[in-house]
């Protein structure tokens, strides 16, 4: 089975960025991340979400992101 996170900005400043979550149907949970120390926090959850899937994809993609240092862009995507 397909799984897919989608990620859309929602602010950044030079501590941290903001993004929406979720399965891309228009259900979206909130997390923020701080760009120095790398951790997240949860805002809101997706509603409807059984499982924290969606979040979990979602701080991969962002750490991933970070590791590379190009900076964070406007729309991410997870899918596996």
């Amino acid at each position: 089975m397909a799984f897919y996170t989608a990620l859309e900005k929602q602010s950044e400043d030079s501590e941290s960025v903001t993004y929406r979550f979720g399965p891309g149907d228009g259900r979206w949970g909130l997390i923020k991340f701080d760009k120095q120390a790398r951790e997240y926090l949860k805002l809101s959850d997706v509603p409807g979400a059984t499982h924290e899937n969606h979040l979990e994809h979602a701080i991969l993609k962002l750490i991933r992101v970070a590791k590379a240092g190009e900076g964070f862009p406007d729309v991410l995507e997870y899918a596996a």
